[in-house]
């Protein structure tokens, strides 16, 4: 098992590298606020995760780690600002309607183990899985982990949240040899510099002030 030094370790790494691209774009509604939003349709995530979380557990079962050929990543780790609308969460009030409801939540928490687990990382021991099972590793997605990591954050989820960074750092740290993570020509290693508890969150971690390290960074990145 990694201990908890090596977790805090990388996570101090991120915060003593260059800060040429450690700015974290505040949640998109934040520069929407008067914006008309429409009521989320949480039974369309419902149906859409349960069909996706079914074949992933048969995948599971039968150790055949294909997940990351699907395009899911709309419906399965909501973000605010995918290239999906009908899919995004549009504000503080969306993240709420969600995790309040329960086989929602506890079936997102489910499809993020599932799917770091594809890439041969342990969300609940913060390990690399050896030996890795058939199919299972690192697919170069740095888009879909990306994604996975903000809309952690988002949903302020800070157990997984804090796992799936630290993936992400001990990938930058040896399969990227360094490197950002980037989409086209996006970079995107905000995900490394992203910080729980989030400003403006109405799901509140612990009886503390809010993290000051997000700042209000205008503007659109549609994955």
């Amino acid at each position: 098992m990694v201990s908890s030094y090596y977790c805090s370790f990388l996570i101090l790494l991120a915060a003593k590298m260059t800060e040429q691209h450690a700015t974290v774009r505040a949640p998109k509604w934040d520069s929407d606020k008067f914006h008309a939003r429409s009521k989320l349709n949480v039974d369309r995530f419902k149906d859409k995760q349960k069909k996706y979380l079914s074949k992933w557990h048969d995948n599971e079962q039968n150790k055949k780690w294909t997940l990351h050929g699907d395009h899911f990543d709309w419906w399965m780790f909501p973000i605010d600002d995918g290239s999906r609308p009908e899919y995004n969460v549009k504000s503080e009030e969306d993240i709420i309607a969600l995790t309040t409801d329960q086989d929602w939540y506890e079936g997102y928490r489910e499809s993020v183990r599932l799917a770091i687990k594809a890439w041969g990382w342990d969300t609940a021991t913060n390990t690399r899985i050896k030996p890795l099972e058939n199919g299972m590793g690192w697919t170069n997605w740095d888009v879909r982990l990306a994604k996975i990591i903000r809309s952690l954050w988002l949903f302020s989820e800070k157990d997984l949240f804090e796992s799936v960074q630290t993936f992400a750092l001990d990938l930058q740290k040896n399969e990227k040899g360094g490197q950002s993570f980037t989409y086209g020509h996006i970079v995107l290693d905000e995900i490394l510099y992203m910080r729980l508890p989030r400003k403006g969150s109405k799901r509140r971690l612990a009886p503390q002030e809010d993290d000051e390290n997000s700042s209000p960074v205008r503007g659109k990145v549609c994955l």
